[in-house]
């Protein structure tokens, strides 16, 4: 038996992707990129939604003017 993983380390994935995963029928680091790629397309997926917020760095004064100012998603008002 495994352990089940936190909520937020969830991955979309078909099923033979699961499989893949569950049975360990790959190699361990193609286990990590796989796992960690469907990770950051899931979260990219639920911030583009609007499911998951990150955060502003408040520790940060200045921005750079290459960097386009962070905006809602929804209201597209520009976060400060």
């Amino acid at each position: 038996m495994g352990n089940k993983g936190h909520d937020f380390h969830a991955a979309f994935g078909c099923s033979a992707c699961h499989v893949a995963l569950d049975q360990h029928h790959l190699e361990k680091w193609e286990e990590y990129f796989f796992w960690l790629r469907g990770i950051q397309r899931t979260q990219a997926y639920w911030q583009s939604k609007g499911l998951l917020m990150v955060p502003v760095d408040m520790a940060r004064q200045h921005t750079s003017s290459k960097i386009m100012p962070r905006r809602h998603l929804v209201t597209r008002e520009i976060i400060t």
